[in-house]
């Protein structure tokens, strides 16, 4: 039992993109065109929005859009992500 999990933790976290890793938190919702993500960190706002542009073309997305941002040192920014 405590190899399947570690096994299985280990493939969930090989699957996440470095520049997620580096932010505290990256959250992810469907949208109409795409997909709404989330990204929260201690990071600015132009660091945290390459590192949605580098999710972005990870994932083969055409473009995307930030649609809000709010914080000052730990900032949350909020971004639509075309496919």
């Amino acid at each position: 039992m405590k190899k399947s999990t570690l096994i299985a933790a280990t493939l969930a976290l090989s699957a996440i993109s470095f520049g997620s890793i580096a932010s505290d938190s990256v959250s992810k919702s469907p949208s109409v065109n795409g997909e709404y993500i989330t990204i929260t960190g201690s990071d600015t706002l132009d660091g945290l929005t390459t590192k949605i542009a580098q999710i972005a073309k990870d994932e083969g997305a055409k473009g995307f859009k930030v649609v809000g941002a709010t914080g000052d040192d730990y900032l949350t920014v909020n971004a639509e992500i075309y496919r």
